[in-house]
């Protein structure tokens, strides 16, 4: 429900007792990473929570491939973010 309200804050203590109640269902994390996935392009700390949560589903998941393309298409993301930051500072 706060994701829903954008409520970033109430949201996102929810998600993480999400994985403390579970730390064992890797599931969690990537449900985790997808949420941080949703405020990324908003904040760079975000993004590199959203990848901390996919590395670690990575780390224990043999069968990760969902996961590590997820996390590519972040890093990507992020980098044309960083660039198009870079550009907007060289206009000014």
């Amino acid at each position: 429900m706060y994701d829903k309200l954008r409520k970033f804050d109430e949201a996102e203590k929810l998600y993480l007792r999400i994985i403390e109640l579970e730390p064992g269902n890797m599931n969690n994390y990537y449900v985790v990473a997808e949420f941080y996935k949703r405020y990324a392009s908003d904040n760079p700390a975000v993004a590199r929570k959203a990848e901390s949560m996919y590395l670690r589903r990575l780390e224990v998941d043999a069968e990760g491939e969902k996961n590590l393309d997820k996390f590519q298409e972040l890093r990507k993301r992020s980098a044309e973010r960083k660039k198009l930051e870079e550009e907007l500072k060289k206009a000014k």
